[in-house]
Formats: structure tokens, sequence, C-alpha cells
């Protein structure tokens, strides 16, 4: 994935997104649960070097924690394309979103892994 214009990160972001759960999801306690979201990012930007954009916190980890758990109020489309940029990203950090989303760490097993990879491919 080198060179990747914003139109096709763009289609690539949109594919994973018809996919179902870009967050992914954790094992804990032997159970099933959607991954916290924040966790899920600092998989890809070290949120806590990275500014807030509301002036009650100090960093982009306390914000997206306000905004994707205590009050569930960014979408998708806002987290990753307005608040974080992933079309206009570093290409490291949109690789890192990519393997992210297909990681065993966030797929529920190996055959949603296959998934991901065969339709983002």
């Amino acid at each position: 994935m080198t060179g990747l214009s914003k139109e096709k990160r763009l289609n690539v972001y949109r594919i994973i997104k018809s996919l179902g759960n870009i967050w992914g999801y954790s094992q804990r306690d032997n159970c099933e649960i959607d991954l916290n979201p924040v966790e899920f990012l600092e998989r890809i930007w070290d949120l806590r070097l990275m500014s807030s954009t509301d002036p009650r916190f100090n960093n982009a980890a306390e914000d997206a924690r306000q905004h994707l758990i205590n009050n569930d109020d960014w979408d998708d489309d806002y987290t990753f394309l307005d608040r974080f940029r992933l079309l206009e990203c570093s290409e490291d950090e949109f690789i890192k979103f990519v393997n992210t989303v297909v990681s065993v760490d966030v797929r529920k097993d190996k055959q949603e892994v296959s998934k991901y990879v065969d339709t983002i491919e």
C-alpha cells in the first residue's frame, strides 16, 4: 500500500465500514466484548501526545474517552475522517489503521480476519 491517494484511502475506509464493526472485539473474562475505541485508536496514534479539540481536556486520549465512551457522541465518520483525519494522516498511520482493523487481536477469529483482508484487497 504505497502512494495511497485520498480517494484510495476513502475507498478502503468505506469498504471496512461496510463490513460492520470497525472497532473489533476483545476477549475479557472469557467473554467477547466490543473493543474499547480508545484502545483501538491508541494502536494507531499516540493519543496522549496529540492535542484535544475540547478545552476541558489535556490530550486526544481524554477527548476520545469523553466522546466515544462517556457520551458516545462521535460516529465513525467523524472519529476517523474529521477528528483523526485518516485521509490526510501519514501513510504509516493509515497502514497502522488497516493493520489494526484486520488484526487477530481485534477480530473474532481468523475467518473474520480473512473476510476483512479479502474484501479490502
